[in-house]
């Protein structure tokens, strides 16, 4: 095995695409009236193919923050969705703690 250690920018990048990866999943449920949770495990069983199949995945950091400004998005609330998603989905399943929003923060070496 091999030690692999991203790069904040590589880090960022797939923040950033977790980010989509959870708007994308929202959206997915309401077009499909998803509702229900053994409903959902199995749409998101479909979903999961299609979203490791989309482009977004080749891109680079640079490439992702394009792909999400195109969309209309800002970096700081694709951020802000991420940490209330895992927040939420921590205090649903009990295993609730303070985030560490240390990792959210704009950094000022990026044009956020």
């Amino acid at each position: 095995m091999t030690i692999n250690i991203p790069s904040f920018t590589e880090k960022r990048a797939s923040q950033l695409r977790d980010a989509v990866r959870i708007i994308a999943w929202d959206a997915y449920k309401q077009e499909n009236k998803v509702k229900g949770k053994d409903v959902a495990y199995k749409a998101y069983e479909a979903f999961d193919i299609e979203w490791k199949a989309h482009p977004i995945h080749k891109l680079d950091y640079e490439g992702v923050v394009e792909f999400a400004q195109d969309l209309g998005y800002e970096i700081k609330d694709l951020l802000a969705v991420r940490t209330e998603h895992y927040v939420r989905r921590n205090e649903l399943n009990g295993t609730a703690k303070k985030p560490n929003l240390a990792t959210n923060v704009a950094d000022d070496r990026y044009d956020f």
